[in-house]
Order: structure tokens, then C-alpha cells, then sequence
């Protein structure tokens, strides 16, 4: 039966025989597992298991990638393991000893186990490596436990490493003498043990002194014998052999596994990817003379579980139904005007290809592979390529495809089954860059600057590009029309409907739209071809509304009630237009196929309001404004859907709002949301910042002072942007503490006696911070912090916190500074 081993810490004893359990593998933030023990395997806090679940079990419990919404996992399947790291147990608080790299005051550190450790005590140290104790601590009662930064020293020596092998091979010559792998010691270096009661594919610990692990005849009587083995082990004519899961890429020949390491894999390949079932076999080197140079070969492979290539799309399977029938229209149009103008069309020469030309670029580096970003696939489903092609981040290629490869990877409707066809790219060649490419971050993250036409537009509205195709604009209007320089970035979308897309960063008027600007060309189109471009696209649009109908009864109630929850949420009711390069105000307005560059106009909400065919309320087009391009053959229309905000609501007029400067006190995620607490400075009160866009991405974060207007409803401040940041206060230092808060560093003036109004605590006033009670501010000091002393100024760290009740936050001082 298929399993899966899961390690864990116990953190907590919740019955005599339950404990709760703390590992990598489940999502962060959510609840600790829970381990039944029995009479022979007794834990305690501290102890360090290895936990065995089926199949079924790990996939509900740990599914890939990590899910929030997990349960919690139980298991009774286990057994005691030596320690992964040094740990201490005092009272009900766990400390952990490790080594790693910080860089100069890390506030967060990331580790590859414990996820994050939080630097709440804002512990000072330069860039190095150092000797970390971590904690378990609770921020709050109603929150999870994390991890926590106690103390940092630099890495001393220690005396002993401890070690986990398996006994590999016997000296024929030396009876009772065994040579023991280890992944810590070189390869061929195997460690040497002498026992009487021991044998081949035994699991054994070891303590080794630090000094002597690079010893090249090492031997060591510090060992004991596992009662169970940490893999399935099996002894091959006389040969350990071992069975691991190991997930694999297609096409891939290198095999590392985290325990084992590097896999000698000469002959075995993997037609397809997913995880794999591989059998290994300790082998003799052929390059190698002494028996002791034996190295891990893989002997035999069985694929258990496919890749899954699920990804959502950002079009909804309805919405594809209209591009599909309007392009029907769109085909018998042009059918249409080609058997009109066929003696026309004869003299022209015919370009015969069945190769059909893409470029992309690479923006993501997987496991054995690239991702490659190409705009004729469906948002967030990259295509991949070799990783052993030596193209890095940022880099443009260009390959060829058959239209059987184009229908069959590249459809622009997400398929029935949900699954969009992955497609691994074999041939290509690099090209240089179409656009302006730049790589930044140190995760590598990919920069784009395209130039623009675009109509003036006062709200927030989502950007189209031939390039790229949609680009999500979270901030930014165009108060004037003209040419646009943007810069553009690729990021994860927080609704998690597609991996990742591009985002609007920055822009730049660079000129100004030329007014008076008439192009006669455009005065060529009769009212006859006007007619057929009406009629073939509002048979597209018919065609749809039958279908549509079709399916809505075949469909059950209950489902037919959350597609069309889901659809409005995703595609709100409005109207397209888009205005073509020169045209004037007064002009119609379209948008060509082969045309220039174009104008995204204002979006207008639909002024018919709700109507029972919502579906094709997104693509609501005035056939009467669409304006072909004159020539001797007549153009093929292709409509351009208003790009969509997903997961938010229109977004109101900004016009009337006040800038005010802010400062982010706290952030709270549930699920895809995320909600920004704000004191704002001028108006000395709490507020809501609501972005579209993880705060993240806007280099946004706790402390992070800002300017964005800001309205008042209903006595309630709030703003959805656009933000900018903003240089720091004078006299006032952030720092972020464990509970995920904001405490600040001011100073103030007047220490005064407790009242009534003040909560009956002593309170001092200040420009900032605090309830408005006068001018100014008030600092309660509801600990008893300050002590009155003859200085003028008062230094201090304050925190927001509840006073008296649930629902009444002030700012209160946490500790005086002695200056």
C-alpha cells in the first residue's frame, strides 16, 4: 500500500495519550496535528517522530499545493526519532538550536522546516551566520503558536553530530566489521562499525565528533540500532536496496532525493510527469576499485500519480461561449465577403505554412524545467522548456507550432474537464527582447516597459496590450489621452484563480494625443459592409443566448444558482469600447485586428442595468461603432473584451476624496483577502485601506507610512488607493513585535494625572497618536509606565491596544525610554 512518511515535533501534551504534533508539511498558521501514542513507543514534549499515513490520508491531510482549508491531521502510525535539531524542553516552552544566514537585523526568516521565525524582539546582529535558539510562542489566545527568535550567537563547534545510516556492506576478509552509508560523509567514504547482532539494511544512529567527519577511515562505537527503517529497505542478491517517492519531470535524467542524495541513473526514462515509485540499489562503481566505493543506481521506476496541470482560468467557461459564437459570426462574415471579392483575391500570392511562429519569454524557473510566458495561452498557464537550455529569467524565445498543436495546447476556452494541456516546448531559439526586459528582487521577479495609446480615463479601469494581453491596473488613471510609457510586472494574483499575471507598476505620459487629427481612410466604410459586421456579429451573439439557454436546463437548480453567483462576481456589467489611434471624440469607435496602436476608453457601467442574459453582459458591443479598416479585402473583427478585476467591486469615483498620510498598523489575511489597518496622522483616528493587490507588491507593509485619499462613511474612514510611500515622521521609529502589530518609538511632552475622560489611567498628549480629546492626541499610560520626572520630553514605545473593553482601541505606552 502506498504511504507517505510525514516528520514532526511534539509541542503539546492535550490527554494522557494524545499530543499535538508540529511539521513542515501542513499549511501555516493552521492547527497542530494530533498523535495518539501507544504503551510501547511513549512520548514526551520535545520528542522528534516519524509519522506514516496511506495514500488517502496524506492526500486529504497535506494535499499540493498546501491548502489553508486542510483538516486536521490524526494519526496513531508513528515512531520516536532521533532529534532533526538540538532540542530543549523547560517547563511547557520548546526551544530549538539551529544554524543559519541572516541578513544585517532580519525581521522575518524563512527556513526551510519551521517556515517563518519571527525576530520579535528586534535582536540586532550584522549579516553572517549564526547560532539561532528559537521558541514556540502564542502571539494571543485566539491565535496559533509560532516560531519566534530568542537569542542569536555566533556558531560554535560542537562536540558530536549526530548521524542516521544504514548498513550497506560486510568486510569479507574482517568478521563482524560493516561498512555503514551516510549522506553526511563523502561518496565511497563509508563509516565502519563492529558488532556481532547486526545485519544488512539495519537503520543505526550515530554521535560523531565534529572534528573527525572529514576522517577518511572513520570508525565509531557511539551507534544504535532503529527499530524501524525510515524507508522500505530490501536485500537484492546480497545488495541493500531502498523504495522512495520521489517526484520527477519529464524528459529528466538527474535523480537527487533529500535523503539519499544524487542517483546514478544510466537508462531509465520518464516519458511523462508526476511521481514516481524508484527503486534504488547500492552498486560498485565501474570507475571505482575498492568495494567501498559503492554508490546509490537506480534499477526500476513506476509512475503512481500524474502531474496535475489544473489551473483555473481568469475566462469563465460562459464567457468563452460568447468569443466562440461572435467569432462564429466573425468566420461567416468573412467567408461571405470572400466569395464576393474571390477574383480579387487570385492575383495575390498565398503564403503556404502550416508552422505557426510564437514568441515567448521566461519567467519562472522550475523544478527541471522553465516557465515560458506566451500570450496565446489562457493567463497563468506558462508552457515549459528543458531547464537544461542555459536561458535565464527574462530571456525571449521563439518556436514553431502545427495548428494540431495550436488546437490542441493552446485552445482559448478553458476545456470541460478543467484541466488546460500543458505543452513542453522541445525546439526554440532565443531572440532578442521585444520589449524592454529587466529582472528584479531576489526571487527574480520580471520587469516589462510597453508603450501605450490611451483614451483619458478618470477611474480605475484594467489595461489590454497585443503583447501581453490583459494587465491588471490596481492604481492608476489617466487624466489626459496620449502615449503611455508602463512598466509592468508579473505576480501571483491573490484570488488564486491563475498563477500569475501582470500587473501595472508604474506610468509615464510620454505624449500627448494630437487633437484634430483626421484620417480619411476611415470615411471608406459603406453603409453596406456596416450592415454585414451588425448582422454576423449579433448572430454571434444570438448564437450564444440559445446555447447559454440550452445548457442553463440541463443544468440543476443549485448549480445553476452559484455559476451565475460566481460569473457576476467575477465579470461585472459593462460596456467595451475602445477608440482607434487619431480618431477624435466625435469619431465612432472600435477596434481593428490589424490596426495600429489603440486607445483603451473609459468603461462605463451598463446603463441597462441587470438584465436576464447576464451572461453576455461583459461583452456588450455597439455592432453600429465597430470600424473596419478600409482595403481591398474586407477585415476580419476580432472583439477585445474589457479586461476584468477579479474578486473586487467597481471602484468609485475618486474625485471628492481628501489626501491624508497614513501609517499601517495591522494586516490581517483571511484566505484570499486582506484587510490593512491604517492610523491615519492628519486626522488622528483609525481607518481601512482596501487594495486589490497584495500590499506586498506596493513594497507596503506593517509600519510603512503612505499618502492615499480617503473618504468618510457613516463616521468610518477608508480608501481603495492609489497609494504612494511616503518619507517617515520625524521623531518617530516602527518596529513590528510577535502578535503581528506595529509599535512606534515617539516622544511627547506633559505627563498628566489620571480623569475620568482618560479611563481614569495617567495619559500625555501628543500631535499623532491617540483619541482626539483637545488639539492633540492622547498617549494613555494604562501600565504605569511612565515615571514623572523633571525633563522636558517624555520617551517612549507605544502600541495599539484595547482600553477597558473589546471595542475601545487607544494608543497606550508599552515601555518609557531612558535617555
Amino acid at each position: 500500500m502506498d504511504t507517505r512518511t510525514v516528520i514532526g515535533i511534539v509541542v503539546l501534551q492535550k490527554t494522557p495519550i494524545e499530543y499535538y504534533i508540529s511539521c513542515q508539511d501542513t499549511f501555516p498558521g493552521n492547527e497542530d496535528g494530533i498523535l495518539t501514542t501507544n504503551s510501547t513507543q511513549r512520548v514526551k514534549v520535545g520528542d522528534w517522530v516519524s509519522m506514516i499515513f496511506t495514500k488517502a490520508e496524506a492526500e486529504m491531510y497535506f494535499p499540493n499545493p498546501k491548502n489553508k482549508t486542510a483538516p486536521q491531521f490524526k494519526t496513531s502510525n508513528y515512531m520516536v526519532i532521533p532529534e532533526y535539531y538540538k532540542t530543549e524542553v523547560e517547563g511547557k516552552t520548546i526551544r530549538i538550536k539551529l544554524e543559519q544566514y541572516l541578513t544585517e537585523n532580519q525581521r522575518e526568516i524563512d527556513h526551510n522546516y519551521f517556515f517563518k521565525i519571527y525576530n520579535n524582539l528586534n535582536l540586532q546582529f550584522a549579516a553572517g551566520r549564526y547560532l539561532l535558539t528559537v521558541k514556540r510562542k502564542r502571539p494571543a489566545p485566539y491565535m496559533q503558536s509560532v516560531w519566534v527568535l530568542e537569542n542569536v550567537e555566533i556558531p560554535v563547534d560542537t562536540s558530536d553530530v549526530s548521524l542516521i545510516g544504514i548498513v550497506a556492506g560486510a568486510d569479507k576478509n574482517q568478521p563482524n566489521l560493516y561498512y555503514v552509508w551516510t549522506k553526511e560523509r563523502p561518496v565511497g567514504q563509508d563509516i565502519t562499525i563492529r558488532s556481532k547482532n547486526i545485519s544488512l539494511g539495519t537503520w543505526i544512529t550515530m554521535r560523531i565528533p565534529k572534528d573527525q567527519m572529514n576522517k577518511y577511515a572513520l570508525e565509531t562505537k557511539n551507534y544504535s540500532m532503529m527499530e524501524k527503517s525510515l524507508y522500505p529497505t530490501e536485500i537484492m542478491n546480497g545488495t541493500i536496496a531502498l523504495k522512495l517517492e520521489l517526484w520527477l519531470t519529464a524528459n529528466s535524467r538527474e535523480i537527487s532525493h533529500p535523503f539519499v542524495g544524487n542517483i546514478i541513473n544510466k537508462a531509465k526514462y520518464f516519458s511523462e510527469s508526476g511521481k514516481y515509485l524508484i527503486t534504488i540499489k547500492r552498486q560498485i562503481n565501474k570507475k571505482d576499485v575498492q568495494p567501498i566505493k559503492s554508490v546509490w543506481h537506480l534499477i526500476d521506476s513506476k509512475l503512481i500519480e500524474l502531474e496535475s496541470t489544473h489551473v483555473a482560468s481568469i475566462s469563465h467557461p460562459r464567457q468563452s461561449l460568447i468569443d466562440q459564437n461572435i467569432q462564429r459570426g466573425q468566420n461567416s462574415f468573412n467567408n461571405r465577403a470572400r466569395s464576393k471579392s474571390r477574383g480579387r483575391s487570385m492575383s495575390r500570392p498565398r503564403v503556404q505554412d502550416n508552422q505557426i511562429e510564437l514568441n515567448g519569454i521566461v519567467v519562472a524557473n522550475g523544478t527541471g524545467c522553465k516557465y515560458v510566458f506566451c500570450k496565446e495561452r489562457l493567463p497563468g498557464n506558462d508552457i515549459k522548456i528543458n531547464d537544461d537550455s542555459n536561458l535565464g529569467l527574462g530571456k525571449w524565445v521563439q518556436f514553431r507550432v502545427s495548428q494540431q498543436e495550436m488546437d490542441k495546447f493552446f485552445p482559448k476556452e478553458m476545456p470541460e474537464n478543467g484541466e488546460y494541456p500543458m505543452f513542453w516546448c522541445q525546439e526554440f531559439t532565443e531572440i532578442p527582447e521585444i520589449h524592454p526586459t529587466k529582472i528584479t528582487g531576489h526571487k527574480g521577479t520580471i520587469l516589462l516597459e510597453l508603450e501605450l495609446n490611451i483614451k483619458e480615463n478618470t477611474r480605475v479601469e484594467d489595461l489590454w496590450h497585443p503583447s501581453v494581453n490583459y494587465i491588471i491596473n490596481e492604481s492608476y488613471t489617466f487624466p489626459q489621452s496620449g502615449k503611455y510609457l508602463l512598466t509592468i510586472i508579473r505576480g501571483k494574483n491573490r484570488t488564486g484563480l491563475v498563477k500569475s499575471v501582470w500587473f501595472l507598476r508604474e506610468c509615464k505620459l510620454v505624449s500627448i494625443e494630437p487633437t484634430n487629427q483626421h484620417n480619411s481612410r476611415f470615411d471608406q466604410m459603406t453603409p453596406q459592409r456596416q450592415s454585414l459586421i451588425d448582422q454576423n456579429i449579433q448572430r454571434g451573439q444570438n448564437s450564444f443566448n440559445n446555447r447559454a439557454r440550452s445548457t442553463s436546463r440541463r443544468r440543476s437548480m443549485s448549480r445553476s444558482r452559484a455559476d451565475h453567483s460566481r460569473f457576476d462576481q467575477m465579470t461585472p456589467q459593462r460596456h467595451v469600447q475602445f477608440d482607434h489611434y487619431g480618431r477624435s471624440n466625435s469619431s465612432p469607435r472600435g477596434i481593428l485586428k490589424n490596426a495600429n496602436p489603440i486607445f483603451v476608453s473609459n468603461v462605463s457601467p451598463n446603463p441597462d442595468g441587470p438584465s436576464s442574459s447576464s451572461q453576455s453582459a461583459r461583452y456588450s458591443y455597439s455592432p453600429s461603432q465597430m470600424t473596419p479598416q478600409p482595403d481591398t479585402s474586407l477585415p476580419s473583427l476580432s472583439p477585445i473584451p474589457a479586461p476584468r478585476t477579479i474578486g473586487t467591486t467597481p471602484r468609485q469615483s475618486q474625485t471628492n476624496q481628501n489626501q491624508n498620510t497614513g501609517i499601517i498598523i495591522g494586516i490581517n489575511h483571511k484566505g484570499s483577502y486582506e484587510m490593512i489597518f491604517v492610523w491615519l496622522i492628519d486626522k488622528k483616528t483609525a481607518a481601512v485601506l482596501n487594495l486589490t493587490v497584495p500590499s506586498g507588491k506596493l513594497n507596503l507593509g506593517l509600519g510603512s507610512f503612505f499618502s492615499a485619499p480617503f473618504t468618510n462613511e457613516n463616521g468610518r474612514w477608508s480608501s481603495s488607493g492609489p497609494v504612494t510611500i511616503v518619507d517617515k515622521i520625524d521623531g518617530v521609529f516602527t518596529r513590528v513585535n510577535g502578535q503581528g502589530g506595529v509599535e512606534l518609538q515617539v516622544y511627547a511632552e506633559g505627563l498628566c494625572e489620571p480623569d475620568h475622560e482618560h479611563f481614569n489611567y495617567p495619559w500625555i498628549p501628543h500631535d499623532y497618536f491617540g483619541d482626539i480629546v483637545s488639539d492633540k492626541g492622547t498617549l494613555i499610560d494604562n501600565r504605569g509606565q511612565l515615571e514623572m520626572h523633571g525633563k522636558v520630553k517624555y520617551h517612549m514605545i507605544i502600541k495599539r491596544s484595547r482600553v477597558k473593553s473589546e471595542e475601545n482601541f487607544q494608543w497606550v505606552v508599552v515601555e518609557q525610554i531612558r535617555v
